[in-house]
């Protein structure tokens, strides 16, 4: 029962720390392609 618990009291930080890295890995792709707008432009 007491792991039960303990599962449930860690999931919604367990989650949190995903969506940290989905929010990371969103930002990185927005530079990624910002870098890409920048290099056409100025071919």
């Amino acid at each position: 029962m007491l792991h039960f618990v303990f599962k449930l009291w860690s999931f919604p930080a367990e989650k949190e720390r995903e969506l940290g890295h989905a929010y990371s890995e969103i930002k990185g792709l927005k530079v990624t392609e910002a870098l890409k707008d920048k290099a056409i432009a100025e071919v």
